[in-house]
């Protein structure tokens, strides 16, 4: 269980694009598995104050330098309130942000900020702070469709990621009953 407190940074040459994904870092051999392209990698254990330190710098770097932002990441002490207006500002002004992992890894009223002020270009959210979106959220008032989107907690629901859950779930009745 201990991999799932560590984060793993990872940037990727995607279309000319850098792409900054933040995901647990018990994911990392099946993303490499599938990857295509080639990877630079960096890790760091969430537990210890030094790697802390580093990892926080890391992230740094990437933030500047990354032109997509996608968060995949468990909510945890580490990760809640990641993405804030701090980390916002040290993001390229044409970057996008992804948040695919938790609601309160993202600071929501310092995401509403950040758009208002065009530190980044744009947002897309499948998680919010709370769900269903309550009446008070500050992205509420934030009205242009074309750089904020938000979906209901829906990401995973694809035709293919249905099918798949239930192809393991299948395999794992036979596995259980024998067949």
């Amino acid at each position: 269980m201990k991999k799932i407190h560590q984060l793993s940074f990872r940037m990727q040459i995607f279309l000319s694009s850098l792409i900054l994904v933040i995901f647990p870092t018990v994911l990392l051999s099946t993303i490499n598995a599938i990857s295509k392209t080639s990877t630079i990698t960096s890790e760091y254990n969430t537990s210890t104050a030094a790697t802390l330190t580093q990892m926080n710098q890391a992230l740094d770097t990437l933030l500047e330098t990354s032109d997509i932002v996608s968060v995949h990441a468990p909510l945890n002490e580490h990760t809640e309130h990641l993405m804030n207006l701090n980390a916002f500002c040290k993001m390229k002004k044409s970057a996008i942000f992804l948040n695919l992992g938790r609601g309160p890894i993202v600071v929501e009223a310092d995401l509403k900020t950040a758009l208002e002020t065009n530190e980044i270009q744009a947002a897309g959210l499948d998680v919010l702070c709370a769900e269903p979106m309550s009446e008070d959220n500050p992205l509420r008032g934030f009205t242009d469709s074309n750089r904020l989107l938000i979906t209901p907690h829906i990401a995973w629901a694809s035709i293919e990621a249905r099918t798949k859950l239930m192809n393991i779930i299948a395999g794992q009745i036979q596995e259980f009953f024998g067949l």
